[in-house]
């Protein structure tokens, strides 16, 4: 072999040894430390004691996967090298040199094996032990290491488990709410709106109340009526519904006078099913319409008046709405030229003067002269279509049966005004009457 194939051969060994070393030699230990130090590193990060040696045998395998792609790029470079163009700058041979086989005597090294295939490849029989020192590289202290403190647990409501917390919180509430109303109820005796009203229809259906009405009747005929001189008669009346030691004259210190004109029976309020509550509406000498509630005890059939009874306001006037709309000018005009005739014949009961004001199918029965007619004081016709209601006022007069202080008051009868409300339907050019009744409207149109 020339000088100058001699000076390129030993260049080649040189750089190939700065390059490559060789596995085990001190010069690649520190470059497979430089290696394996950021996955040492990733790897030895604090985690449980019991994980670390599993972890450590699953690095290995990859850490010898990781040495075969270094050492095949490693030859593959090496080969790049040796097949440069002849001629460039550095200690590549010339063509006849590489034709002499300087890249088979480069390949075989006794690190690498005997180039057996030919072609410059490093046998794989020494893959495994050059992998086993790869590892053998590492220093103990840049192995992972066991976490000495355990490691924090996670939240489990992490991921969307929160709402399930959240949900489970808010059942147990309403579950805690309903059970606190239930047992509270017990406690004050509350029942259902079912339940109560179902007990006082059993108390209704077993208190007397038709003969606790009538009785309460008759004692307030005689409790709200006094007078000195009847004060005797009045308490043995009034001892005849009271229990026996009460006070016959029930409170009354014998002075004044006051008379009953008239009562009824305004409500009946049902405890339980011996006693109730009597309220009678009364209209006293005065004018004044006053309420009374009489207590009563009703047991197997007969009846007491078990307490002083207890004056109560009367009802109190309301004022109803005006609610009427404009009236309609032209019917209300046809109207009052047409009901004059029809209440005529009202009154006196005239059936078949009231058949041609009726509409076809309908009977109205008149008052049968017990009035007669006086006029038609107001007519208000509502804006509408074919049918229309409507109220009618009309003067009725009334005969007079006392006897007259002169002839003139003898000579003028009795008159009341009444108000009607009417259904009429356009039948052509008139209205027939559909029906008649008493009006809502209390003192005629709005």
């Amino acid at each position: 072999m020339s000088e100058r194939s001699n000076d390129a051969v030993g260049a080649a060994s040189a750089w190939r040894a700065r390059a490559f070393p060789a596995p085990g030699s001190p010069a690649a230990r520190p470059r497979v430390a430089e290696r394996a130090q950021p996955r040492v590193a990733e790897r030895a990060q604090p985690r449980g004691a019991e994980d670390a040696r599993p972890r450590v045998a699953q690095a290995r395998p990859q850490a010898r996967e990781r040495g075969r792609s270094l050492r095949g790029a490693r030859r593959q470079s090496v080969a790049t090298y040796w097949r440069s163009e002849p001629g460039t700058d550095g200690p590549g041979p010339t063509s006849d040199e590489a034709a002499s086989g300087g890249l088979d005597w480069l390949l075989a090294d006794p690190d690498y094996g005997p180039a057996s295939t030919g072609h410059g490849t490093p046998s794989p029989a020494n893959y495994d032990e050059n992998v086993r020192t790869d590892d053998q590289a590492v220093s103990a202290s840049q192995s992972p290491v066991a976490r000495l403190h355990p490691a924090r647990a996670h939240w489990p409501g992490a991921g969307g488990r929160w709402l399930v917390w959240v949900g489970r919180a808010v059942v147990w509430a309403l579950l805690l709410l309903i059970g606190y109303r239930g047992v509270l109820a017990i406690v004050d005796g509350q029942q259902s709106p079912a339940a109560t009203a179902a007990q006082s229809a059993s108390h209704r259906s077993t208190f007397p109340e038709s003969l606790a009405q009538a009785y309460a009747l008759e004692f307030g005929e005689v409790y709200l009526s006094f007078s000195p001189a009847t004060a005797a008669a009045r308490g043995q009346e009034l001892a005849t519904f009271l229990p026996p030691g009460t006070d016959q004259q029930m409170g009354w210190n014998g002075a004044g006078t006051q008379h009953l004109l008239s009562e009824q029976v305004a409500s009946v309020t049902i405890t339980n099913s011996h006693t109730a509550v009597v309220t009678l509406l009364a209209r006293l000498g005065s004018g004044r319409i006053v309420a009374l509630g009489v207590p009563i005890y009703a047991a197997q059939g007969a009846m007491v008046v078990s307490g002083m009874p207890a004056l109560l306001p009367g009802p109190a006037k309301a004022v109803p709405p005006q609610t009427g709309s404009a009236p309609d000018v032209a019917v209300q005009a046809a109207l009052q030229s047409q009901l004059p005739a029809f209440f005529e014949a009202y009154a006196s009961g005239d059936w078949a003067t009231l058949a041609r004001f009726l509409w076809p199918g309908e009977h109205a029965r008149g008052l049968d002269g017990l009035v007669t007619f006086g006029g038609i004081d107001s007519v208000y016709v509502p804006a509408g279509g074919a049918r229309r209601q409507i109220s009618v006022t009309v003067t009725w007069n009334l005969p007079s049966t006392s006897v007259a202080q002169s002839a003139a008051v003898a000579a003028a009868p009795a008159s009341l005004q009444m108000t009607y409300e009417m259904t009429v339907v356009r039948q052509g050019s008139t209205w027939d009457v559909q029906s008649i009744g008493a009006s809502t409207q209390a003192h005629g149109p709005p």
